[in-house]
C-alpha cells in the first residue's frame, strides 16, 4: 500500500512537472524535421503502431477480459496465480487509472504538439502548456494532457501492488515502466504528447493505484504490513500459495 509521505511527493512532482515545458519543447524539437514537416516516428507505419499503438491496447483489452473470467470464477485453473479478489483490484485499476486520466485529458485543454503551430498545426503556441483554470475554447483546442494511451500501460503497476515478495513486484514494477516509457516515447516521437505528459500520467497512475489499493486492498482487509506469499511458479515465481 503507498504510504502518505510517497503520495505527498507525487503531487508534488506533479506540480513540479507542469513547469518542464522548456524541456518539452526542446525533445519535441529533436524529434521534428522542421524542413520537412515531419516527426521522427510516422504514425501510419503499420510497423511501429500494431508495436507500440494498436498492439499494446489489444493486450489491454484482453488482459481485462481475463480478469473479468477469473473474477466470475471461470479460469479455475489461473486461480493459483491469481485469486478473484485480486483479478477485481487489477480490473479496477485498469478500468479507473485510464478513465480518470483519459477523463483529464480530454478537458484539459491543452493541445498536442503536432496541433500547435511550433509544430505545424493552427493551435497557438501556448494551447501547448497546462495553464491552471485557464479556459481555452475553439476548434483549436485538442484534450491533450495528461496521456491515455501511456495511461493503460502504467496501469499494469497494480500487478506490482499485489501481495508478492518484494524481488517479484520490483520486477514486476522495472517491467510495467519500460513497457509504459515505451509506449509513451512512441506517442512522444510521433508529436502526440510532449514528454512532462508521459510523466505525470506515471504519477497520476501510482496515485490512483495507491488510492485504490487503499479502499479495496488486493490482499484483503486482514493482510498486515510485510505479509508476503513464499511459495512461487517456476516461470514467473509468484504462485500464490496453495
Amino acid at each position: 500500500m503507498m504510504s502518505w509521505r510517497l503520495a505527498a511527493a507525487l503531487i508534488v512532482a506533479i506540480v513540479a512537472l507542469l513547469q518542464l515545458h522548456a524541456l518539452d519543447i526542446a525533445i519535441s524539437d529533436y524529434a521534428y524535421d522542421f524542413d520537412s514537416s515531419t516527426w521522427l516516428v510516422d504514425h501510419t507505419n503499420g510497423k511501429w503502431r500494431y508495436l507500440f499503438y494498436d498492439g499494446p491496447k489489444a493486450l489491454l483489452v484482453l488482459f481485462a477480459l481475463v480478469l473479468i473470467a477469473l473474477a466470475a470464477g471461470s479460469l479455475s485453473r489461473l486461480s493459483r496465480y491469481i485469486n478473484r479478489r485480486e483479478a477485481i483490484f487489477l480490473f479496477l485499476c485498469l478500468a479507473v487509472v485510464p478513465g480518470v486520466i483519459g477523463t483529464i485529458k480530454h478537458n484539459s485543454g491543452v493541445s498536442c504538439p503536432y496541433a500547435i503551430q511550433r509544430y505545424g498545426g493552427d493551435a497557438p503556441d501556448s494551447f501547448g502548456r497546462l495553464h491552471i483554470n485557464y479556459h481555452q475554447a475553439g476548434d483549436s483546442v485538442v484534450g491533450c494532457w495528461p496521456s491515455g494511451h501511456a495511461s493503460g500501460g502504467f496501469a499494469l503497476l497494480a500487478l506490482a501492488f499485489l501481495p508478492r515478495t518484494r524481488r517479484v513486484r520490483v520486477t514486476l514494477a522495472v517491467s510495467i515502466l519500460v513497457a509504459g516509457g515505451l509506449m509513451g516515447t512512441y506517442q512522444v516521437l510521433r508529436g502526440a504528447h510532449f514528454t512532462s505528459h508521459i510523466l505525470v500520467t506515471l504519477c497520476m497512475s501510482w496515485l490512483l493505484i495507491g488510492a485504490i489499493s487503499s479502499v479495496f486492498p488486493p490482499g484483503g482487509h486482514s493482510q498486515k504490513p510485510g505479509d508476503e506469499y513464499t511459495v512461487y511458479s517456476r516461470i514467473l515465481n509468484w504462485r500464490r500459495p496453495v
